[in-house]
């Protein structure tokens, strides 16, 4: 059985689902059932000019997805991060995970999970290493 996840936050979410003591069907059921309880967002660069849904873009331009659709077009990835937060992030989000990319310093991250946890003081927010190429973050939001 293959799950249909889009995205990293997904995929893991659906992960921490599955329970060896159950059968395959229901481990779907429960594993389709988690990835849908998360909302992620990504942080990434423009690598060309181009004009999407009235937003221009230039090349370099840090761009805040959230599924596919872009939501943020930024200078920084820090700037990008916290506005598409908004966009992510509402009053029934508990957990808050940030994955950064590997060209993103740990401080930096942390800072930025340190800023993120004080402007939504009632959501809990972790950060990890994802290593990742072309992404600055992945923000999953739960």
């Amino acid at each position: 059985i293959v799950i249909p996840t889009k995205a990293v936050p997904e995929c893991v979410c659906a992960m921490l689902t599955f329970n060896d003591g159950k059968d395959a069907k229901s481990n779907e059921t429960a594993m389709v059932k988690a990835m849908g309880k998360v909302t992620t967002g990504q942080i990434t660069f423009a690598v060309r000019d181009t004009t999407v849904d009235d937003k221009e873009i230039h090349s370099g331009d840090i761009l805040g997805l959230k599924g596919s659709a872009i939501k943020v077009v930024e200078k920084t990835p820090e700037d990008a991060l916290f506005k598409l937060a908004d966009e992510i992030i509402d009053e029934d989000t508990e957990f808050v995970t940030l994955y950064y990319g590997e060209d993103v310093k740990k401080e930096d991250a942390e800072h930025a999970a340190q800023m993120l946890e004080e402007k939504y003081d009632e959501t809990e927010v972790s950060v990890k290493y994802g290593g990742q190429p072309l992404y600055y973050y992945i923000i999953s939001a739960e």
